[in-house]
């Protein structure tokens, strides 16, 4: 969405019209979240984690993938180790949307602040360039 501060942007459904997701009750709690782009061979892994689970339940245990902790102290959630690129992540704004026919709050547009990103080294090539504005 912006470059500074870095800022991306997802929509996330309810699971139902008085229960959140797991991510938005994460962010709301000042939990943070992470982006974990993957490889290949690791989406059936990852779609997975994308089933909706009851509150508490550790997606991570279905996977078989790795946790890479976070380098910034204040995001609990963890990375994918096997991810080529990933972004630690605080909630920066989110807005609700109204079904436009019934009338119930049934999405959230999630606006994110990015505090670190992470790239496996394996992923470089050629010259890559960081300032210190990007380093912030």
């Amino acid at each position: 969405v912006t470059d500074y501060p870095p800022i991306v942007s997802f929509a996330c459904n309810h699971t139902a019209p008085s229960r959140l997701k797991d991510t938005i009750a994460n962010l709301k709690n000042s939990q943070g979240f992470t982006v974990s782009i993957i490889s290949e061979p690791f989406v059936g892994s990852a779609n997975a984690a994308a089933t909706d689970a009851p509150p508490g339940f550790d997606e991570w245990s279905i996977t078989g993938l790795i946790k890479y902790a976070c380098t910034f102290v204040q995001i609990k959630p963890p990375c994918v180790k096997a991810s080529a690129f990933s972004m630690e992540c605080e909630l920066y704004k989110s807005v609700g949307i109204i079904h436009s026919v019934a009338g119930e709050h049934n999405d959230m547009l999630i606006l994110v602040r990015v505090k670190s990103i992470r790239l496996r080294k394996d992923m470089l090539t050629g010259t890559v360039v960081l300032t210190a504005t990007t380093r912030k």
